[in-house]
């Protein structure tokens, strides 16, 4: 059987990095990472010579085409996991135009261009799609004062992940999306921040949950159904509740 890889936009640190790590050491089921990133050499030294494969990909500005080389190779691609993204600073009203297009090339733009080429490259050759993991947030539904930007971003994913599976189906019965949506992380994220992540999810387990997911005994079922959405939110203790309802937005108060 040949070797599984995961393309990971956004796998250079936090979640993605976990997501690469977890899946590379999984027992029945290993896979070998294909990280994008702009700090792809922060994200090597985390592993062994040959473990993972690393390509420099700015989402504010680079050409999809430039992973060709990697979707051109012989090398058996089963997942996409999109997982990019970057804390809002301020609330929109007290950021610049720089800023605002910042948040959204990372969050959204930037990945969908490269998603939609993906996508395309192994449509057009007829070939099997891969597996979609988009990783949103709780804040997709919850109302939270200074993140009006952020939260709209994470909507916007969410509303991504059911209408491209729903279009997508109809080209490939067996593909698949994932929709995940963590509550905040103890991790890099939020190295800017003053907030207290002693109680945040761990990115380790998080990605634990994922990968159970997406590639444990649920996934023949989720052939079947084509869409699973996981929420994963947190006590107060930091421990994961996991849940795999679509949660209603919440109205201002």
């Amino acid at each position: 059987m040949s070797q599984s890889h995961a393309i990971i936009i956004g796998g250079t640190s936090g979640l993605g990095l976990s997501i690469a790590q977890v899946g590379l050491r999984d027992d029945v089921n290993p896979i070998t990472p294909i990280i994008l990133g702009r700090s792809v050499e922060q994200a090597a030294v985390e592993f062994e010579d040959g473990e993972a494969i690393f390509c420099g990909y700015d989402l504010t500005h680079s050409d999809p085409t430039e992973i060709d080389n990697i979707l051109a190779s012989d090398r058996e691609i089963d997942y996409v996991f999109w997982v990019a993204g970057n804390p809002q600073p301020h609330a929109m009203i007290d950021m610049d135009s720089l800023g605002i297009d910042n948040m959204i090339d990372v969050h959204l733009l930037g990945p969908m261009k490269l998603i939609r080429h993906i996508y395309e490259f192994f449509y057009l050759r007829q070939l099997r799609l891969p597996q979609l993991v988009v990783i949103s947030s709780t804040s997709a539904y919850k109302v939270r004062r200074g993140e009006d930007l952020y939260c709209a971003l994470q909507a916007a994913k969410v509303a991504f992940a059911t209408n491209f599976c729903q279009t997508m189906r109809f080209v490939d019965a067996t593909f698949s999306v994932t929709l995940v949506m963590p509550a905040g992380m103890d991790s890099p994220f939020w190295q800017w921040s003053q907030k207290d992540t002693s109680s945040f999810l761990n990115t380790r387990d998080v990605a634990d949950i994922i990968w159970r997911q997406v590639n444990g005994e649920e996934q023949k079922a989720r052939y079947e159904a084509g869409f699973a959405s996981l929420v994963i939110e947190r006590n107060l203790r930091g421990e994961p509740i996991v849940s795999s309802e679509l949660p209603r937005l919440q109205r201002p108060h």
